[in-house]
């Protein structure tokens, strides 16, 4: 009977099956067509910048980042701080252009997203992809960030404009109820 690959809760775009290592994961399916449509339209000019995969702190030795990029065919950009802190300049240098010329997308408010806009990105928040793989505080970190994003929009605080895109309403799709 062949095992069933799950989500990887470091990983969550790759399925790693109960007996596989991290250097053998497979991009989870439901979002092959997703990737393959963004390497259509930006090319190599993707990049992923994790807290997991290339943070120097959770993969000493880049292995993780190895695992990602044969994976997906994306690279990993290594790097030393955890965001939100840290400055864009290993992002920058990948890339060869100022962050205000980049787009951070990413699914957690206070770590994707207030590392993106503290460094000039144009930010754009996803859902996550799966939360049935996360560990329980990540889960509950997850409730808060939901909370306080909420609450900062009843109170007024909405997206700010940036000169990639001055009309952020055009991408939100589903506006938090206030």
């Amino acid at each position: 009977m062949e095992e069933e690959s799950k989500p990887n809760p470091d990983l969550s775009l790759l399925t790693q099956k109960p007996s596989e290592n991290i250097n053998q994961l497979n991009l989870w399916a439901p979002l092959a067509s997703s990737l393959d449509e963004c390497k259509a339209v930006f090319g190599p000019n993707i990049a992923v910048f994790s807290n997991s995969a290339g943070l120097y702190e959770y993969d000493h030795d880049g292995s993780k980042a190895k695992a990602l990029e044969k994976a997906i065919g994306i690279k990993v950009i290594r790097h030393r701080v955890k965001k939100p802190a840290g400055t864009a300049e290993e992002v920058e240098k990948h890339f060869g252009c100022e962050a205000s010329q980049l787009i951070m997308v990413g699914d957690r408010p206070l770590t994707d997203i207030v590392y993106g806009n503290m460094n000039g990105f144009l930010t754009i928040l996803t859902e996550p992809l799966s939360l049935t793989e996360e560990p329980f505080i990540v889960r509950q970190v997850r409730k808060l960030e939901t909370s306080l994003v909420k609450c900062w929009s009843r109170k007024g605080l909405n997206t700010t404009s940036h000169r990639l895109l001055p009309d952020t309403t055009l991408c939100v799709i589903d506006p938090p109820n206030v």
